[in-house]
C-alpha cells in the first residue's frame, strides 16, 4: 500500500497507451528527415540545400534548444548575410516552408 505522494511499484509496471495520430506520424517523419541533415557523414559539403531542408534544420534547432522565434529570424538574417543559397528570410518564412499544403 502506498500514499499519493509515493510512487507505487504497481504504477511503474503499468503500460501507458498512446494512440498515434496522423499528425504524430507526419511530425516523426519530418524530424527523421531533419535529423539526417545533422549527421556527421560529411557527404553534404558538395551540394546546395533546398529551402525546405534549411527550414527543417532550423525548426529542429528551435525545438532542440528551445530557441525563440526571433532567434530563428536572426539566424535567418545571418544566413542571408553569409549568402547561403535558398535560406529563409525569417521565422515566418521557415514556418510557411514547413507548413505549406
Amino acid at each position: 500500500m502506498c500514499r499519493d505522494e509515493d510512487i507505487c511499484d504497481e504504477d511503474l509496471d503499468e503500460d501507458v497507451y498512446h494512440e498515434e495520430t496522423p499528425e504524430d506520424n507526419a511530425q516523426e517523419t519530418t524530424e527523421d528527415n531533419a535529423e539526417k541533415l545533422f549527421d556527421d557523414n560529411g557527404h553534404y559539403t558538395d551540394r546546395n540545400f533546398t529551402s525546405t531542408e534549411i527550414a527543417l534544420a532550423l525548426s529542429l534547432l528551435k525545438s532542440r534548444h528551445s530557441l525563440t522565434n526571433s532567434c530563428i529570424s536572426n539566424i535567418c538574417r545571418l544566413l542571408k548575410m553569409l549568402r547561403v543559397p535558398n535560406s529563409a528570410s525569417s521565422f515566418r518564412h521557415v514556418r510557411s516552408l514547413i507548413c505549406s499544403p
